[in-house]
This record gives C-alpha cells, structure tokens and sequence, in this order.
C-alpha cells in the first residue's frame, strides 16, 4: 500500500499510465529515469498502473490506503 508518494524505477525510458478501478485513464507521463509520483491527492482504493517501453509493458495494482 501506498500513503502519499510512489517511487518508480525504470530500466529503460517509459510511459506511465495509472488508471482506477474503473478503468479511467488517470495519468500517463514519460519517465526515463527514476521519478516520484504523488498519491496523496488519489482516494483510497485500488489502481492500476503500466510502464510501457520498447521491451514490454509492465503492469502493477496499486492500493491507496
């Protein structure tokens, strides 16, 4: 679970899509080194989050407590 912040790690240069439990499309940013996001201003619950690059795509739940 997460409070306020998740840090992110790519190993190699990504687009970041964070949607909710309902599928809404929420963010989707370019990182290609390590960067912080901000969950303090998302409500509790369940989100989904992808990194996608050129080697795949990467997927992860997220729970905001």
């Amino acid at each position: 679970p997460v409070s306020n912040y998740l840090v992110i790690e790519p190993e190699y240069p990504s687009i970041l899509t964070l949607y909710n439990a309902q599928g809404q499309l929420l963010l989707t940013k370019e990182i290609s080194t390590t960067h912080t996001l901000n969950t303090s201003i998302l409500s509790k619950g369940i989100y989904f989050l992808n990194a996608t690059s050129g080697n795949g795509v990467y997927s992860q739940k997220v729970v905001k407590d």
